[in-house]
């Protein structure tokens, strides 16, 4: 035993060099006296295969990068979480993206605060207006970028007007670019009105408060990611896309919320906006998001916005398809073999689907002619990439004709318990299917509260919906923008398609939609307006002061403005439906148009109570 005891020892020294062979190197320390620290960490934990990263509390001054786009980047981390608890992250750069994930898994970010180290918007009073209110000369406030006539930073001009207390958004208006602008001082800019849309009906004078938005970047990014957490963080100030994940899937965003940030140093008033665009923005993820518990405050766009992208057909024969993507977007395939791919005509009724067996990138392909002008995305083939279709069946789709894949669309989403106030465009914006908008609270946006339409035209963002539950959520004093216009629709909560400057008729592409148990509040106009749709139900909702003042909303495109409910399809069905207290603006329960026959339902699906 003796003679064996020098092994022994060898054996005991051989495995505890093989416990700290194992044992993970210790991190780089980060601390807020050196933000680029930050980097450093992030990068060695990814690299290490750490399942743990603390960022002590304190405020670290991000610096910008030459070498990037973003100010901080997670790339390819696995079941890593990254504790951010009282840290807040200020980005110094005006011209990138704040903190970038990348092709991660199982990942967890908690806790962060980020912000921007000048503020994203602009704003000031007029001052006066000048020959006729051809021109209006804007005075800066102290505190908020001046530089107002920069392209790089502010490329349109497009404000926002409020109440002379700064307390309530009244309207748009927009010019294209800062060219408009001569600059009279340091802080005075006078802007040429008379390249703004005629029908803002909101009349601007010396003190009237404007607000505008800067260029857009993504605050936090998440960019092929799936099954990651976001949770508890806030953006304050946001530079467009506040939250913004591309591709990817399964993502969970729990807590987070943005606000608008603190009042800048040397300023006289509080922010008016708290982001230059939307707050959650999600595209092309192959498993939709889970949203719940998250509040949006004062967002110069969407609240929550969920969407694909069309491909183009381009031509078809027997089995065969070329349709039209871009290199820029997510899913560059666009489908895979087992994928369901749907083709909407020209009017943008849905036309037939097929399942896709095999598809290949078509290498010098050059289309013989461009789609309709009004697929405005489609007109410039130098980005684009071809793609050939084998699909399971004869597919007659021509050019002009969208093509669909809801696997691309962040289908399966759920949006629960969020809080959505003061947002100048809609609340609540889902274009996948299979999704569930639940117990959430909208109130005071420029549009609707909650829609579901597909974006045929403009941005040639898909999809229509299927299978898609609304209940129990309360939309209150929301789609206050009373501009005409081919993006802007009446209606609370609407269902809907719109091509070529009309509703789509029907059968539409909408299918199966339960709308139950929402409550709607003190909203002017139709509450709920309903077209291109088959399979929709009406329960259980209250509609409580609907239609207190006349507005004319939706009049411009057919639709009736004084109906409770303004139907464009015979698909629609009404049960166990309150009124209380309806307002002197309320002529028609239940009003039809396009053709559609009013449902027998419409009788007996709407108790009134005074």
């Amino acid at each position: 035993m003796i003679r064996s005891a020098p092994l022994l020892v060898l054996v005991l020294l051989a495995l505890v060099g093989c416990q700290e062979a194992a044992r993970p190197a210790a991190l780089p320390v980060i601390s807020p006296d050196d933000p680029a620290s930050l980097q450093r960490a992030f990068t060695a934990a990814v690299a290490s295969g750490a399942t743990r990263l603390v960022i002590p509390p304190g405020t670290y001054r991000v610096p910008g990068t030459t070498a990037r786009s973003h100010h901080l980047l997670v790339d390819g981390a696995r079941d890593l979480t990254i504790e951010g608890t009282g840290a807040v992250l200020v980005f110094t750069a005006r011209d990138q993206h704040g903190l970038s994930l990348r092709n991660c898994r199982n990942t967890v970010l908690r806790g962060l605060r980020l912000e921007r180290a000048t503020p994203t918007c602009s704003q000031g009073v007029v001052e006066r207006l000048e020959e006729d209110g051809k021109y209006c000369v804007v005075r800066i406030d102290p505190g908020y970028p001046q530089d107002v006539d920069d392209q790089r930073w502010f490329n349109t001009f497009w404000t926002n007007v409020f109440t002379p207390d700064r307390s309530r958004w009244l309207a748009h208006y927009r010019g294209v670019t800062p060219t408009v602008m001569q600059r009279l001082a340091p802080d005075l800019v006078r802007v040429q009105m008379s390249t703004m849309p005629a029908q803002v009906p909101v009349e601007l004078k010396p003190g009237t408060p404007l607000a505008w938005r800067g260029v857009v970047f993504d605050d936090l990014g998440a960019r092929d990611c799936e099954d990651c957490t976001f949770d508890g963080i806030t953006v304050a100030g946001g530079a467009g896309m506040c939250f913004h994940e591309r591709g990817g899937g399964g993502n969970r965003w729990t807590g987070c919320s943005v606000v608008r940030a603190a009042r800048p140093a040397g300023a006289l008033h509080d922010p008016l906006l708290a982001s230059t665009a939307d707050g959650f923005h999600s595209s092309g993820a192959t498993r939709g998001p889970l949203v719940e518990r998250c509040s949006f405050t004062a967002l110069d766009d969407d609240a929550i916005a969920i969407h694909g992208s069309y491909a183009m057909a381009v031509e078809s024969s027997g089995t065969r398809l070329v349709a039209w993507r871009f290199r820029w977007e997510e899913n560059a395939l666009y489908g895979k073999p087992g994928d369901t791919l749907r083709f909407y005509d020209p009017r943008g009724v849905l036309a037939g689907e097929a399942v896709v067996t095999a598809v290949r990138k078509l290498e010098g392909y050059k289309p013989a002619t461009l789609p309709d002008a009004s697929f405005r995305v489609f007109q410039e083939p130098k980005d684009a990439v071809f793609l050939e279709f084998t699909c399971d069946r004869p597919v007659a789709a021509t050019l002009n004709w969208l093509v669909s894949n809801p696997a691309c669309a962040g289908s399966g989403y759920v949006i629960r318990d969020c809080v959505i106030r003061d947002c100048f465009a809609r609340g609540i914006l889902p274009k996948g299917d299979r999704g569930l908008i639940e117990n959430n609270l909208v109130e005071r946006t420029a549009r609707g509260g909650i829609e579901l339409l597909p974006e045929l035209f403009h941005w040639s963002e898909n999809d229509y919906s299927t299978a898609v539950v609304i209940r129990g959520n309360t939309l209150r004093d929301v789609n206050s923008n009373r501009q005409a216009g081919d993006l802007r629709h009446p209606g609370a909560l609407t269902v809907f398609a719109f091509r070529a400057g009309a509703y789509v008729p029907a059968p539409g592409g909408h299918r199966d939609i339960l709308i139950a148990g929402n409550t709607f509040e003190d909203n002017h106009g139709p509450n709920l307006m309903i077209t291109s749709a088959d399979g929709v139900r009406v329960e259980g909702n209250r509609f409580v002061r609907p239609l207190g003042a006349a507005t004319g909303l939706g009049a411009d495109k057919g639709v009736d403005p004084n109906a409770l409910v303004w139907l464009g399809c015979s698909g629609v069905s009404f049960a166990g439906n309150r009124i209380e207290q309806p307002g002197a603006a309320l002529q028609r329960t239940v009003a039809v148009g396009l053709g559609a026959a009013k449902p027998a339902s419409a009788a007996d699906g709407f108790i009134a109570v005074r």
